[in-house]
């Protein structure tokens, strides 16, 4: 919606208010928004201060972080950590929040990722014509 500011106000708040970590949609926003490098520093932090040894919802985490940058190898890398965590068939839905580009489904790592969790192909993106499912 073109409302990247007024989220990123809103999830920092939340995430002043009830002191938690600020991951998620705060820097997959910042990224969308152009502030890469408030989106990396949280990757950052959380790599290696609150998730060191790698846990399911940090590895979720790091592959949306990684897909919103665009680095789609690390992410399809962390989408496949074991033992997954139970959100991960968002993945089919979510791509479409992390990326403004269809290359994320249009690599094979995707296809592999959806039928490594017998999910489908999402359906061919609207305006794109080239997308081989």
């Amino acid at each position: 919606m073109g409302m990247e500011q007024e989220a990123i106000e809103i999830y920092e708040q939340l995430v002043e208010e009830y002191s938690i970590p600020g991951y998620g949609f705060l820097p997959c926003t910042y990224i969308k928004s152009g502030k890469i490098k408030e989106g990396k520093k949280i990757l950052h932090d959380l790599e290696t201060n609150y998730d060191s040894i790698p846990t399911a919802f940090g590895a979720l985490v790091r592959a949306q972080l990684y897909a919103a940058l665009g680095d789609y190898e690390n992410a399809y890398k962390w989408y496949a950590f074991e033992p997954h965590h139970h959100w991960i068939p968002w993945v089919r839905i979510r791509w479409t929040a992390l990326t403004n580009d269809s290359t994320f489904i249009k690599n094979p790592g995707f296809k592999a990722l959806m039928r490594r969790f017998n999910l489908r192909d999402p359906a061919p993106l609207q305006n794109d014509p080239d997308l081989d499912r």
